[in-house]
């Protein structure tokens, strides 16, 4: 396909254990490692943080899901500094007023935006 972009937006099916076990480190690399293969073929990176999220609908059991998702967001955003890779920060934008969830006017699941918060998204364009 040659794409010259690479948007990564990372974190939230693993933070949600929808593959196993959450583990920060196995997620942080693999994200090294997607930008390593894009600097490799010469494809721009821009990385897009994980969208906040109070917890899993299918995965109760998950409590503490913003806590992680503010934890890999300020790793990640600390790496692209370091490495001069463009960061978006649709997380502040997205969340709701209490800093508790994802805007409940921007999502029908506290998840997954809706079209308003696609609109959001949108404006970092």
């Amino acid at each position: 396909l040659h794409p010259k972009v690479l948007v990564l937006n990372y974190g939230t099916n693993d933070i949600a254990e929808n593959s196993g076990k959450y583990d920060e480190e196995l997620t942080f690399g693999n994200i090294q490692t997607l930008i390593e293969l894009a600097r490799v073929h010469k494809i721009k990176i821009i990385l897009a943080s994980c969208l906040p999220a109070k917890g899993f609908g299918w995965r109760k059991n998950i409590t503490d899901a913003m806590d992680k998702i503010r934890h890999l967001n300020a790793r990640v955003k600390a790496f692209a500094e370091a490495n001069k890779i463009p960061y978006v920060d649709y997380f502040s934008s997205m969340l709701s007023e209490d800093g508790k969830e994802l805007n409940p006017d921007y999502c029908t699941d506290g998840v997954h935006p809706n079209e308003k918060g696609y609109a959001v998204m949108e404006k970092y364009r």
